[in-house]
């Protein structure tokens, strides 16, 4: 009788290790995607604001976005800054705009809605200034200084 007690539970506590590795070390698709588009904003934001330095300083840029095979894929205005950086007012609407012009993408990520969130300097740090923060409901996201034009993403 104990014999078949500890056979048990020896069983049960490889299963249970297995399924604790195992479900840990299975990749987040979700945040490698969401990382992978946080790059895309910080480098196309860069992007921008050379393409407004040589374009004159324009009060807006066409910014054109392509595919990994040099195919462009689609053209999106991108209202500036006098800092260089692209525009981003107040609201959540103003971060859903940054995202499309920079992103180049629907503001979905693997059937999942990304939300758009516009937090001012007060609810924030005062250095960084405004963000606009953008991620799925649970998990990963990433936040875009408007001051700065830096990406920072937070697993």
């Amino acid at each position: 009788m104990w014999l078949n007690c500890a056979i048990v539970l020896v069983f049960a506590g490889t299963l249970l290790t297995l399924i604790f590795y195992l479900n840990t070390t299975e990749p987040d698709i979700r945040r490698e995607q969401l990382k992978l588009l946080s790059h895309r904003m910080q480098e196309n934001a860069t992007r921008a604001g050379y393409q407004w330095q040589v374009e004159g300083r324009p009060v807006a840029i066409m910014l054109l976005h392509y595919d990994t095979h040099s195919k462009e894929t689609g053209r999106k205005p991108v209202k500036m800054a006098t800092n260089g950086l692209p525009k981003v007012e107040t609201g959540d609407d103003q971060c859903t705009r940054l995202w499309q012009s920079l992103v180049n993408e629907p503001l979905q990520l693997d059937g999942f809605k990304v939300s758009a969130e516009y937090i001012p300097i007060a609810d924030h740090d005062s250095q960084t200034g405004p963000i606009c923060r953008f991620g799925v409901s649970r998990g990963s996201h990433f936040d875009y200084a408007i001051n700065s034009g830096t990406v920072i993403f937070t697993e």
